[in-house]
């Protein structure tokens, strides 16, 4: 599991479209990326939610799943800013 928090720290502040879809190609140990894809400014519906997110900077959605054994299934989501990121996690 650091070595996928390694990965996240070392992304620059900026994230162009092309890297964003390079995310998708990672090969980590028990993780499947299932989307890697950069959303333009304005509005999003996350999935499973009643009403979109409004406001929003443009940014690459990485969503997918840890199986670190055979009975788990991890699923996470992460949205990293395309521009504008200070580089610090909250």
């Amino acid at each position: 599991m650091h070595i996928r928090i390694l990965l996240l720290l070392a992304l620059p502040a900026t994230l162009p479209a092309a890297d964003c879809a390079a995310l998708a190609r990672l090969a980590l140990p028990a993780t499947t990326i299932d989307t890697a894809a950069e959303l333009p400014a304005g509005s999003f519906t996350p999935p499973g939610a009643k009403s979109p997110l409004t406001n929003l900077p443009a940014f690459c959605r990485v969503a997918g799943s840890i199986r670190p054994s055979p009975d788990s299934d991890i699923r996470f989501e992460t949205w990293l800013p395309v521009s504008g990121w200070n580089g610090k996690f909250q």
